[in-house]
């Protein structure tokens, strides 16, 4: 039994097929162990720990999810997902490498923003909040194709 679990078998083995006599109690084993640590090749810097859009939105009242621009697939999600511990709100940007497979057209479509597609894509995130890098200057109102029903944050 012990081979299987990595360990060696003990002093005075007996042979294949014969009964071994039990192990005592302080008898020394020898193990051999080797970790293998699997490492990212590029760590993210440790985010700040609190930020002004993140105490906005610990604040605001209501629920709903947040997009924090410009998504990213892998590493440069980090400060995002640091983030949402201070505000509490579900994020589009992932959890920590776990992707389905739609996640990246999403991603190609809210990193758009403010067009129509990532417009649309929000909603059907049910994202209720966006924070971008920088301002968003004001432009002309986009018209949907087709009416979009209003969110209900409540579900």
């Amino acid at each position: 039994m012990l081979p299987l679990l990595g360990l060696p078998d003990p002093p005075g083995k007996a042979a294949d097929g014969a009964a071994a006599g039990p192990i005592e109690l302080g008898t020394p084993l020898n193990v051999d162990t080797k970790l293998t640590l699997h490492v990212p090749p590029n760590l993210a810097a440790a985010p700040p720990s609190t930020t002004a859009a993140g105490q906005w939105l610990a604040n605001e009242p209501g629920s709903g999810a947040a997009a924090i621009l410009p998504l990213d697939l892998d590493v440069g999600s980090t400060p995002a997902m640091v983030q949402s511990l201070e505000h509490r709100r579900p994020i589009v940007n992932g959890y920590s490498g776990q992707r389905p497979s739609f996640y990246g057209p999403l991603v190609d479509a809210i990193n758009t923003f403010p067009s129509t597609d990532a417009l649309t894509a929000l909603h059907d995130a049910r994202v209720r909040f966006v924070v971008t890098p920088e301002p968003i200057a004001p432009s002309e109102p986009l018209e949907p194709s087709e009416p979009l029903e209003p969110y209900d944050a409540s579900h």
